[in-house]
């Protein structure tokens, strides 16, 4: 499912029940006298934004003083059978001629690509196998 979510300092979070717009944290903040607001965080250490794992969220209190930068993104919630499935059709399509594939040449190992590999297709660690040159 595709939402809308706070980027904060290069991590993401849900907004706030009730204020499911940007310009609405303002609001939201001001109906608080705390500085610190409550969000859901999207954690990434199984997955690579902009797709995050259901299961993978924690509660946090954030201080808004402390935020430095703050913008919206979009951003799809798996369940975490529909991410490993997905990671598998895009691991077949992306890393079979990656020198880091070697590890995984069965495919089970979803592990290696977890923290890796976006749902996009992106891999930032992907190395080309090179070709041997070979002679006839």
């Amino acid at each position: 499912m595709k939402v809308k979510a706070l980027k904060i300092d290069h991590e993401y979070y849900l907004y706030p029940e009730g204020y499911p717009e940007l310009h609405q944290m303002g609001a939201y903040q001001n109906t608080t006298e705390s500085r610190f607001v409550h969000l859901v965080q999207l954690l990434d250490d199984n997955c690579v934004e902009p797709y995050f794992i259901e299961s993978e969220q924690a509660d946090c209190y954030l201080n808004v003083s402390r935020m430095e930068k703050l913008r919206e993104s979009e951003v799809t919630i798996l369940s975490k059978e529909e991410y490993d499935q997905r990671l598998v059709e895009c691991i077949a399509r992306i890393c079979t001629d990656c020198v880091h594939y070697i590890d995984d040449q069965k495919g089970d190992n979803l592990e290696g690509h977890r923290n890796k590999l976006s749902l996009d297709g992106n891999c930032f660690f992907k190395e080309p196998v090179e070709e041997k040159d070979t002679m006839f």
